[in-house]
C-alpha cells in the first residue's frame, strides 16, 4: 500500500528511517483529517492553517479520505498531502485502514478530524493504527433538517470518549451540534 506522496518521499529522506515507535522530536506532529481538499471554506482554512502552523515550527500533513481535491496543489511546500482513497475498495482495501497505516507510519502527537465525517474515520482509522496520538475534532457546520437519529447521535457521544478535544467553529454550531447528539 503506497501513501507517499512525492513530497512525503522527500520528508522522508530528509528525517531518515523511520519505525513504529515514537521518534525523538522537538515539534509537535499534527495530521489534519478532512475528507478532500475540494473548494469550500473548510478546506480553504486548512489550506491556510497548516501554512501558519508551519510556519509557527508544528510538523504538519494532511490526510484525505478521499481524493486529495483541487486545493491540495496550494499546501505549502514541505506539508505532505495523502489521499486515502484505494483505486480499488474493497473489504479490506478501505479509505479507513490506509488512514491507519498512514498514522501507524508516522506516528502524529496530533489527528485533527475535520467535520463529522472525517471524525468517524479518522477515529477508526486511529484506533486501527492502536492509538498514535491525541484525537481533536472540529465541527464546522451543522445543518440538520430533521432531528438526527437516536443511534447516530448515541455514536457521536461514544465517539467524543474516544475524542482528546472538542471545538465548534462557532457557538452557533457548539448549540446546534450538542442540541443533536446531547454532547455537552
Amino acid at each position: 500500500m503506497d501513501l507517499l506522496t512525492s513530497q512525503d518521499r522527500q520528508a522522508q529522506a530528509n528525517e531518515g528511517p523511520r519505525s513504529g515507535a515514537r521518534r525523538a522530536r522537538s515539534t509537535l506532529l499534527v495530521r489534519q483529517v478532512v475528507r478532500t481538499l475540494a473548494a469550500g471554506g473548510l478546506e480553504v482554512g486548512v489550506v491556510n492553517l497548516v501554512g501558519v502552523l508551519r510556519d509557527a515550527g508544528f510538523e504538519q500533513g494532511v490526510c484525505c479520505l478521499e481524493e486529495e481535491g483541487p486545493l491540495a496543489s496550494q499546501v505549502p511546500p514541505g506539508v505532505p498531502v495523502w489521499s486515502c482513497r484505494p483505486r480499488r475498495p474493497s473489504l479490506w482495501n478501505r479509505h479507513e485502514f490506509r488512514a491507519a497505516a498512514l498514522f501507524r507510519r508516522f506516528r502524529p502527537d496530533v489527528i485533527h478530524a475535520r467535520n463529522y465525517g472525517a471524525w468517524i474515520d479518522a477515529a477508526c482509522a486511529r484506533a486501527a493504527a492502536l492509538n498514535p496520538g491525541r484525537l481533536a475534532f472540529t465541527i464546522h457546520g451543522w445543518s440538520q433538517t430533521a432531528a438526527m437519529p437516536g443511534g447516530r447521535a448515541l455514536a457521536c457521544r461514544l465517539l467524543a470518549r474516544l475524542t482528546d478535544g472538542m471545538a465548534a467553529v462557532s457557538p452557533q454550531t457548539a448549540s446546534e451540534f450538542s442540541n443533536d447528539t446531547g454532547i455537552p
